[in-house]
């Protein structure tokens, strides 16, 4: 977990949200940022919405995924001053078919309707939008992990091979 995912932000939106249906799992090592977004929930009392799950992998990862309803991708690039981004984390989410959430531009993934995009900078995230795009979208977990299939490495050397 680094500085530049911007989990601060999805957790000072949920400071502010004031509905109880969203839970935030963040999965990843503990490091000097874990334990200050630890301490922020803990200030913020969100000890009920927040979980951390530690590094996973495998199964126990899975079982993560199947329980979710959205990825949370990288909401702090800009502080790095990365602005377009192909990141493999989203790609991760959609292969498991759910839609995201992030901040960067990416030209293959920006124009789908599983995408959620927030601001690159530090404004705040408004949830209830969120919340109310998750609601109106009749999301197909298929069809989200079925537009993933174009990232496989067979469908990229398909096309290096078609210009040779």
């Amino acid at each position: 977990i680094s500085f530049w995912h911007g989990i601060d932000r999805f957790i000072l939106a949920l400071k502010k949200y004031k509905g109880n249906n969203v839970h935030f799992h963040i999965v990843g090592g503990e490091n000097d940022i874990t334990l200050s977004l630890k301490k922020m929930v803990q200030e913020y009392n969100l000890n009920k919405k927040v979980t951390f799950h530690g590094h996973k992998s495998g199964e126990d990862l899975q079982k993560i995924y199947s329980m979710s309803h959205i990825g949370v991708g990288s909401l702090g690039r800009h502080r790095s001053n990365v602005y377009y981004l192909n990141s493999l984390k989203n790609r991760e989410y959609i292969a498991k078919g759910l839609p995201i959430i992030y901040s960067e531009i990416d030209d293959d993934l920006d124009s789908t309707n599983f995408v959620f995009k927030v601001s690159s900078d530090e404004k705040e995230i408004d949830l209830q939008e969120v919340v109310r795009w998750y609601a109106d979208t009749n999301f197909s977990k298929k069809k989200i992990h079925d537009f993933s299939n174009k990232f496989l490495w067979t469908h990229q050397i398909n096309k290096i091979l078609t210009i040779l």
